[in-house]
């Protein structure tokens, strides 16, 4: 993914919201991912240093081109 592709945390936030909310978390946000859907906000996102996004799915280990 080249830096014009990148989202922004903004852009990711406001996706994330619309399809089912968030949460604050620990150094980030939790929640519902969009890829395989449910209601446990298993997604974890953060922007590290680089201002990149990073998102996990801890429920079932989804890419981030899935989630997004």
């Amino acid at each position: 993914m080249t830096s014009d592709e990148r989202l922004q945390i903004a852009q990711v936030l406001e996706m994330l919201t619309a399809y089912g909310g968030i949460r604050a978390g620990s150094g980030g946000w939790r929640a519902n991912c969009p890829a395989h859907g449910g209601d446990s906000f298993s997604l974890s996102v953060w922007q590290g240093a680089d201002e990149q996004v990073g998102l996990k799915c801890f429920s079932r280990d989804c890419s981030y081109r899935d989630i997004i």
